[in-house]
């Protein structure tokens, strides 16, 4: 292999590592658009409450999924992020409510202020974003 590599050093170790960390520092997480900005999905065609990606069976009232024993907590995360990849970018309390078929209002406050999400605005206008330094 080393008969093959005869090219000189284009850059220095040390500014390859210099650039490298440049790199790494302004970098963040692609977060692309949702499908529903992309295709003509609607709320309503997509299947909601908590699903097992184990088993692909809804879980209520559980603390975990009896057979593919994924906890609720880690479900409902993943329920979050289905939201932002499918319907849109931003979540209110109402849409997490409904989405993930939570009890009540309180329970969805509970669940998004508990998860790495940004919170947008106050009260009756407050939604959440992905954070990027998740």
């Amino acid at each position: 292999m080393d008969d093959y590599n005869q090219l000189p050093d284009v850059l220095s170790t040390t500014k390859f590592n210099q650039l490298s960390k440049q790199l790494a520092a302004k970098s963040f997480e692609y977060i692309p658009p949702s499908i529903a900005q992309t295709y003509p999905v609607k709320l309503a065609d997509v299947k909601t409450g908590l699903i097992c990606p184990i088993c692909k069976r809804k879980v209520s009232g559980q603390l975990k999924c009896p057979t593919g024993k994924v906890g609720k907590l880690l479900l409902q995360q993943q329920a979050v992020e289905d939201w932002f990849y499918l319907m849109k970018g931003s979540i209110t309390n109402r849409e997490c409510v409904y989405f993930l078929e939570l009890k009540d209002k309180h329970a969805g406050n509970y669940l998004l202020n508990k998860l790495p999400l940004q919170p947008v605005n106050n009260h009756k206008l407050r939604h959440y974003v992905m954070s990027h330094d998740r």
